[in-house]
């Protein structure tokens, strides 16, 4: 009993690790669209912007 107890929780850990994981890609994947939006709002509001 103590056996599967032990397998169950390490299939556990392991899952836990993979979630982790691809959590902090998708945290990247947000933070490199966040960059990548900031550059095209300013440069639209660099096109947009009153000339003298």
């Amino acid at each position: 009993m103590i056996g599967r107890i032990d397998e169950l929780q390490r299939s556990i850990s392991t899952a836990v690790e993979a979630q982790t994981g691809s959590t902090h890609q998708i945290v990247d994947s947000i933070a490199s669209a966040v960059t990548s939006a900031t550059g095209v709002s300013d440069s639209i509001a660099r096109v947009a912007a009153p000339r003298p």
